[in-house]
Parts: C-alpha cells; structure tokens; sequence
C-alpha cells in the first residue's frame, strides 16, 4: 500500500535562521537517505513556503484568485513523503522517524488503489491514456490452495508449489485453476510467488476463458502485486480480452476489481 505523509509545522526553513535552518536541513537528508535505502521509499520533496501559494476557486464558470494557502493555520505544510508499507501501523512507523514529526506532526493518509484511479494512470507519461472500451467488473472470490510435491525436493521449501482453485462470484461467475511458485526468505516479511491461472465462465454476460498471469512480491513487509490476463488466451466471447485484476481482503473475504477491455 502506498500512503502520503504530509509533513506539517509551525514554521519552514524559509523562515529560520541560518545556522537553524542548516541543521535542519542536514537532519532531513540522513533521513531522506535511510529511506531511500529501504523498501518504504516512493517518492519525497519539499514545498515553497506558502506565501508562495496561489488559491484557486471557480464559481458560476468564473475563475478567482487569492495569495496564499486555503487555510489560515498555524501549522504549514512543508513537504511531504510517498511511501510504501504493508499497512497503516508500518506506514505510522516510517512517519515517526520523519524529523518534522518532532516539532510539528506528520499526516499519514492512503493513497486510493482502485481499479478505477489506476485506469486514470496518475504516475505514467501524460501520453498513456485511457481506453474508451474500459470496463469494470467486481465482486469475490473464494480461493483454496493446496501444496503440490516439489519440483526438486532438495531444494524445498524455495521453491514451493500450490494448486489454485478458485469460485469467482459478481460480475465475472466463473472458476479458476491454477499453479503457483512460491519462495520464502530466512528475513522475516520477505516472500515472492508466480502463478498462472485458467478462468472458465462468463464476464457480464460473454462466455468464454482466459488466463491469468500472478508476480507478487513482499519486501520486508511492503507489498508488490501484479495480476493481468496473459495476451491472446481469450476463448468464445472473451477473445481478445485484456486487462488487470486486483484483489483487496476485508475481514478475511476476498474481493476483486478487474479493469478489461474486450475487442
């Protein structure tokens, strides 16, 4: 999961004095290179102080301007860090360490990860565009996994093999069988799998199958999925389908969003 953590005090260094605001500056790079060196790191920078800010409102197709930040506070945002964690508890952890969290406070918010507002392609090129014939499909899905005798049982358990079976419910009714392989570090949080998969049934109605293709990661506790349907596998009325799946668990229940789009 991926959060934003606003960073928010009294004063900016822009508002120091010299030799405060060096210190200041210095304790932010020695953090800015852990993070980089972590796994939590996504992206950081520092805002211009807000008299700096322009506020822009539109009203009855109009639009206005005012000098400054919206609103008037004591405390001002001066940066911010993009990270990566597992969950809000590891996310709270990374923002503690952030200096500003000293003498100031640090905000922690996820960032929304739904099939919708990756289909509007925030962090690639302004060229990738959307396609018109994008559909949505959601729903769940129940999932059994059991292991399959090792490929080379010296080397278990990295790697390990699991059969899927699968029973998808919602807009896609279907059913899914498949094989993963699984490798598990000695470091605590540290795993990674590929899967492929075969999904029999309809998807709004057409009828037809297609293939899935899993790489997931876990890095020290910050997760990495990829599930997209493998080119060309489309069967009957899903040939030519493509697109990409992503799952979300809330209170132990599988749940999909699956953005595709069929020729």
């Amino acid at each position: 999961m991926k959060f934003l953590c606003l960073i928010c005090a009294e004063k900016v260094m822009e508002y120091m004095p010299e030799t405060e605001a060096q210190a200041h500056f210095q304790e932010y790079a020695e953090f800015t290179e852990r993070i980089r060196m972590s796994s939590h790191f996504v992206g950081a920078n520092r805002l211009k102080p807000p008299d700096s800010a322009i506020t822009v409102r539109v009203r009855d197709g109009k639009i206005s301007t005012t000098d400054g930040p919206f609103a008037e506070t004591k405390e001002l945002i001066g940066g911010y860090y993009m990270i990566e964690a597992s969950d809000q508890n590891a996310a709270i952890e990374v923002a503690a360490q952030i200096p500003g969290a000293r003498f100031g406070c640090v905000e922690v918010r996820p960032v929304a990860d739904d099939a919708l507002t990756r289909s509007l392609a925030f962090d690639t090129p302004a060229q990738a565009k959307r396609d018109d014939k994008q559909q949505l499909a959601t729903g769940s899905f129940e999932v059994i996994t059991k292991p399959l005798p090792a490929a080379d049982p010296q080397a278990a358990p990295c790697p390990g093999r699991m059969s899927l079976d699968k029973r998808f419910s919602g807009d896609l009714i279907a059913t899914g069988k498949g094989e993963m392989l699984t490798a598990i570090s000695e470091t605590p949080g540290s795993a990674g799998y590929v899967a492929i998969e075969h999904v029999s049934g309809t998807l709004h109605g057409h009828a037809g199958s297609f293939a899935f293709q899993h790489t997931g990661t876990l890095n020290r506790g910050a997760q990495t999925l990829s599930i997209s349907v493998v080119p060309d596998t489309g069967t009957g009325e899903l040939t030519g389908i493509a697109g990409h799946f992503s799952i979300n668990i809330v209170d132990g229940k599988h749940h999909y969003e699956f953005v595709y789009t069929l020729p």
